[in-house]
């Protein structure tokens, strides 16, 4: 081969021609190193990862989502900033990962697996952290705060709902029941009920209503929780801190369907009042929420489970179907 002038020797190594004492220049990945060129797509696009890899990064994506889900029903309440910190710092590093090994994933013959990797266990992240806050919002969120306030015993109707502001739980009086009959029903998407808890005494103005959601008629009909049990005598505070992801402002709500009543029936309410739901037993309801959120997130734990291995196997299809793919048109 004519060479110019002061040029180095080439030798030929296959297909692609390399100056004499250079070879040790090309990245690892060259003929010389084993790999590829930059720009080379290489020898297969398929990452070769075995099924036993895809079943043990399964196992890594599953603890990521189980361990979030936790985080969320038993720290949460608590250390929101931190759980918070620790689920954003995961997220940012996954993504500089995926984002730095697909931009690497022409010549560097593991980016492919890693990138697999990495949004594998990012999505879990996601997910985990969805059904996290779900299951805290619904449910979770609501007990931990009662748990947080004050329980009262003996509560008059008439007594003034200010002092009970940070207040979880109330038993009332003996006397104390619901008064269906000036109930109404504030009908926005859902219907927010309300009904005064009244006394034998009339009420100047009423301090404590019962509520709920889609339990009432438009006018004088309340079914909310225990309000037809004549031995219910107590409340599970509402309160606002809970419930941002399904009904914003629920306190909001039921403030409107208060003001439908004092215009329906002429009656008057504190300016803030405040609203419980009506129940026989509020330590058994406390627990029921529980269980529910509780029931929510180990449920969720035990699909994204099978989830997982049926992903792995899948992806292992893929893969092996690529693979073949590539042997098929001469590639590797």
């Amino acid at each position: 081969m004519n060479q110019g002038y002061g040029s180095a020797p080439l030798e030929r190594q296959g297909a692609r021609e390399f100056p004499q004492g250079e070879q040790g220049s090309y990245p690892a990945g060259s003929p010389q190193g084993g790999g590829y060129f930059p720009g080379d797509r290489g020898k297969s696009d398929a990452p070769d990862m075995s099924l036993k890899l895809l079943m043990e990064v399964a196992v890594g994506a599953w603890a990521a989502f189980a361990a979030v889900c936790m985080l969320f029903g038993f720290s949460y309440h608590d250390s929101e900033t931190e759980v918070w910190s620790l689920v954003l710092l995961g997220a940012f590093v996954l993504a500089i990962v995926v984002g730095t090994q697909w931009r690497q994933r022409n010549y560097n013959p593991t980016a492919h697996a890693s990138v697999i990797i990495a949004g594998w266990l990012l999505a879990s992240l996601m997910m985990g952290t969805l059904v996290g806050l779900f299951s805290y919002d619904c449910c979770i969120g609501e007990y931990w705060l009662s748990q947080s306030l004050q329980a009262r015993q003996n509560v008059l109707p008439s007594e003034p709902a200010g002092a009970y502001a940070a207040t979880g739980e109330i038993v009332f009086a003996d006397e104390a029941r619901v008064d269906a009959s000036k109930s109404v029903g504030f009908k926005d998407s859902e219907t927010y009920c309300v009904a005064p808890v009244a006394s034998d005494a009339p009420l100047d103005t009423v301090q404590f209503w019962a509520a709920g959601i889609d339990c009432c008629g438009a006018r004088g009909s309340f079914a909310c929780d225990d309000a037809w049990n004549p031995k219910a005598h107590a409340g599970v505070v509402i309160n606002n801190q809970s419930n941002v992801l399904l009904r914003s402002d629920i306190r909001g709500k039921y403030l409107k369907a208060v003001k439908l009543a004092e215009v329906t029936y002429g009656i008057a309410s504190a300016q803030e009042p405040i609203f419980v739901r009506w129940v026989a037993n509020p330590d058994q309801v406390q627990v029921n929420i529980w269980r529910a959120g509780f029931g929510i997130l180990l449920a969720s734990i035990i699909i994204a489970a099978l989830f997982c291995v049926l992903q792995a196997y899948v992806i292992s299809l893929i893969l092996n179907k690529n693979r073949g793919h590539d042997r098929q048109t001469g590639i590797g």
